[in-house]
């Protein structure tokens, strides 16, 4: 199943930003991914450029991943766009999927926080989160609302972490 994200992105892309939902275990760039909702991550301009913004997020997923482990793994790949009215080669272009949220739940072994208000969020977590998010120069969330990221717990430890998505 297919469907539309993105609020932002439907209105200044080239094309929607999609989520694909599975009900198997899918194998993309190599890796296996689990069933689930998966965030398609594409160039938003039909252009090198759009693509160089794509490797750039995608870097963002890796350089994060570096400072800490609650952090979204990618899975890359390419994607061939093709229309529905004839059967001729498509454009390919390189895309990244999203690890589901299930999984970074399990891989983690966190639960996701369902408080409206969270009261607890771990200072170190919180510092790395934020240093991370200006260092890169995105803006484009928020904490009270839980834009553009997770908030999970490690029940023993009892304090939210932020896991930031959408760079």
């Amino acid at each position: 199943q297919v469907a539309l994200r993105g609020n932002t992105r439907r209105t200044l892309c080239d094309r929607p930003p999609l989520k694909i939902r599975v009900d198997s275990s899918i194998w993309v760039g190599g890796e296996q991914i689990h069933r689930g909702k998966l965030k398609m991550v594409s160039p938003c301009l039909w252009s090198s450029e759009g693509e160089q913004l794509l490797h750039r997020e995608r870097l963002a997923y890796e350089m994060y991943q570096q400072v800490t482990p609650y952090s979204f793994q990618t899975y890359s790949t390419h994607i061939e766009y093709r229309s529905t009215e004839s059967f001729s080669a498509g454009v390919s272009q390189p895309v990244f999927f999203l690890e589901p949220k299930q999984d970074l739940y399990e891989r983690l072994e966190v639960e996701k926080v369902n408080e409206e208000i969270v009261r607890n969020v771990s200072g170190d977590h919180y510092g790395n989160f934020v240093l991370f998010q200006y260092f890169i120069g995105n803006t484009d969330w928020n904490l009270s609302n839980r834009h553009n990221l997770v908030l999970v717990q490690n029940v023993e430890q009892g304090r939210a972490i932020p896991v930031p998505y959408d760079f």
